[in-house]
């Protein structure tokens, strides 16, 4: 996972959905090289008022938070 996605960098985003874009949502793909299409981690989905993560990569996230 690139270093600048943090928590606070992903309610930065969230941030940007209200007035006018309250019903829009902004999709994330992980990848460790985008350019190769073989090394992708998963998704997560950024709404207003909730984030969806693909499990493969919500498992990830959780495995480096623990090591």
């Amino acid at each position: 996972m690139p270093e600048h996605c943090t928590p606070a960098f992903l309610e930065a985003l969230r941030g940007l959905l209200s007035d006018d874009y309250l019903d829009y949502r902004i999709q994330l793909c992980v990848y460790a090289d985008y350019l190769d299409g073989k090394t992708y981690f998963g998704s997560m989905a950024l709404s207003a008022n909730s984030v969806l993560i693909e499990q493969k990569l919500h498992d990830l996230l959780n495995s480096k938070r623990n090591a």
